[in-house]
């Protein structure tokens, strides 16, 4: 039987066995080679052998003396918070990261590798070197084209800065033997996929041999080389591949949960005809694993989450051109066919959207790099990402890393993601639970579903009404969401306002702050609707009945052409009744007007 090495290498050939290479001018990124990592009895202490950062450190330094001498820019990057709040989803969901504050020792770079005068030194607080930082703008200032990765952790920040690197546009190499990590199995299969489809992960001795020749070289456009020779072929076998040990050497450090927020919606990743159609060289067919039963399994999941009104947004890949890729698809030249007339890059049809759901075009791993994604999620509120796709070791966990970044609580069904072998699927799922998201089974995420509001904190009130049609008489069923006037929940009012068709203000015109505040109310939510003014009723609520009509409507809200308020007293339940069933009626006649005349525009564009 073949090893698990040798089954991602057979898999993976001839599809993600592309390389970079050096560029034009290459800069030095070192990535938190802090004294946390060094320093024995530190929670985050690794000295495993050829694997762990104490080597890597030892490794480093010939490396970062040699681009010293032939003047290669070195930046460093390190971690830490001005208070522990700081780290927002990061510490989270690794709250041992609160303890690095800007006054605990181990935030600062091991002595044996400090930086020297006119080195960059970073401080960021997400695990990217390019997220919330300068690096990508500095970089570019000094025509750097070419970054040499080095530091920890191999599955943490340097994954995540080779990721947004290339994203950014840049060529990233990895040396192998300079970065490190907790345990053996999950730095190699780190480094398998880095080099799979972001980067270059070569021997230190091949990077050693392109600094020695920089100054030998007067040309510059000469100085480009491949790294065909040293490119790592694969992952190696690894000593100690079971997800016992990973967990064991984990727990207390890299086992927090994140849970759900306030408000979810559903990001369906890349569920594309590419993965799902024999013959195709990106089909994924492997049981329990692979990317068909992934959109098997995620059908009911996108079906229950339509029923309980949870937005749903869709991402697929392709290119207008083959050359929009950048260094995406110079890493990986097959992508350049994923052409917007190839049939393969629609979204499969046993998963396709419906009418309403959000359609992203994205041109890099995460669903969230040059798009409007977050922006759109923000908009509507919400808090909590449930991601679902392929591939786990791509575009899912680059989403969830970004996701996290950008503050979204990332949830993955782990039976509703797939990919090319189990071992690559499993491994990052392990990874992905561990820093950036919750893995969960499909059933967690069905269950939560199953009894979701969107609006925790809000009332949902729900009666029937009977309204007059021009045909007779309608039973109608209503959802009256409740707010109480309070402002506490205001998380929640893009839920409310998605889909709503009408609004009540109610207020007690006796109190001298009421009339300013349901104008202050009529501001936050009809108008901000577009709502018509047959869509708003405005009600007086009074504790006597002798005042009904004494008082006039609120100014601003009578400028919008909103109707005469409703004065109901406080003992007169059914007049309170009869207003709500007139406004009812108004209020169906509104939305079956707007029904017609959107029929009656498609019918004229057509």
């Amino acid at each position: 039987m073949a090893s698990a090495a040798e089954e991602n290498k057979d898999n993976y050939r001839g599809v993600f066995d592309g390389c970079l290479g050096f560029g034009e001018k290459a800069a030095l990124i070192i990535i938190d080679f802090t004294k946390a990592y060094t320093t024995p009895g530190s929670a985050w202490y690794c000295p495993g052998s050829g694997y762990g950062v104490v080597d890597a450190v030892a490794q480093s330094r010939p490396l970062v003396e040699l681009a010293r001498t032939k003047g290669v820019p070195i930046f460093y990057t390190k971690v830490y918070f001005e208070h522990p709040s700081d780290g927002g989803i990061f510490t989270q969901k690794i709250p041992k990261l609160r303890t690095w504050t800007k006054d605990n020792p181990l935030v600062e770079i091991d002595d044996s590798i400090a930086p020297h005068d006119g080195d960059a030194v970073l401080v960021k607080q997400y695990p990217s070197a390019f997220f919330g930082t300068n690096l990508a703008c500095n970089l570019r200032a000094i025509g750097v084209d070419t970054c040499i990765m080095i530091g920890c952790s191999t599955s943490g920040c340097i994954r995540a800065s080779v990721l947004d690197g290339m994203q950014h546009g840049f060529r990233c190499v990895v040396p192998r033997e300079c970065v490190g990590d907790r345990t053996q199995s999950i730095h190699e299969s780190n480094l398998f996929d880095i080099n799979a489809k972001n980067g270059d992960v070569v021997t230190k001795q091949s990077v050693m041999d392109y600094m020695l020749q920089l100054e030998e070289t007067e040309n510059s456009s000469k100085r480009r080389r491949r790294s065909d020779s040293k490119l790592e072929p694969s992952a190696a076998e690894v000593k100690d591949p079971t997800a016992e040990h990973n967990a064991s050497n984990y727990k207390g450090v890299f086992d927090g949960q994140l849970g759900f927020g306030s408000r979810s919606a559903v990001i369906v990743i890349d569920f594309t005809k590419a993965y799902t159609t024999q013959g195709s060289a990106w089909y994924c067919p492997g049981s329990g694993f692979g990317v068909v039963d992934a959109v098997a399994q995620s059908r009911p999941l996108v079906e229950l989450a339509r029923t309980k009104g949870v937005p749903i947004f869709y991402t697929k890949v392709y290119f207008e051109h083959p050359s929009d890729g950048g260094i995406f698809t110079q890493k990986i030249p097959k992508l350049r066919t994923w052409t917007k007339d190839n049939p393969l890059v629609e979204i499969d049809d046993s998963i396709a959207p419906h009418d309403g759901d959000a359609v992203l075009v994205k041109q890099y791993p995460s669903a969230f790099f040059g798009t409007n994604l977050a922006c759109n999620l923000r908009a509507i509120g919400v808090d909590t990402c449930i991601m679902i796709g392929c591939s786990t070791s791509g575009c899912i966990r680059a989403s969830v890393l970004d996701g996290m970044q950008h503050g979204f609580r990332c949830v993955v069904p782990r039976e509703c993601v797939g990919d090319r072998t189990q071992s690559i699927h499993e491994s990052n799922l392990f990874d992905i639970n561990a820093k950036n998201g919750d893995v969960l089974p499909k059933q967690a995420v069905m269950d939560y579903l199953a009894v979701y509001r969107p609006t925790a904190g809000v009332r949902i009130l729900e009666c029937e009404t009977e309204v007059r049609t021009a045909t007779g008489s309608l039973r109608l069923t209503v959802e009256i969401w409740d707010v109480s006037g309070d402002t506490k929940f205001q998380k929640c009012w893009p839920a409310i306002k998605k889909d709503a068709v009408g609004a009540i203000l109610v207020y007690n015109p006796e109190k001298p702050n009421h009339e300013q505040e349901v104008e202050q109310w009529f501001n936050w939510f009809p108008r901000t609707m577009n709502m018509s003014a047959s869509q708003v009723l405005v009600m007086q609520s009074l504790r006597r009945s002798d005042l009904m009509r004494r008082v006039p409507m609120p100014a601003k809200i009578q400028a919008a052409g909103v109707g005469q308020p409703a004065a109901v007293s406080a003992e007169d339940l059914v007049s309170a009744r009869r207003v709500f069933n007139g406004f009812m009626e108004t209020v169906h006649q509104s939305v079956m007007e707007k029904q017609r005349q959107e029929e009656e525009d498609v019918m004229k564009g057509g």
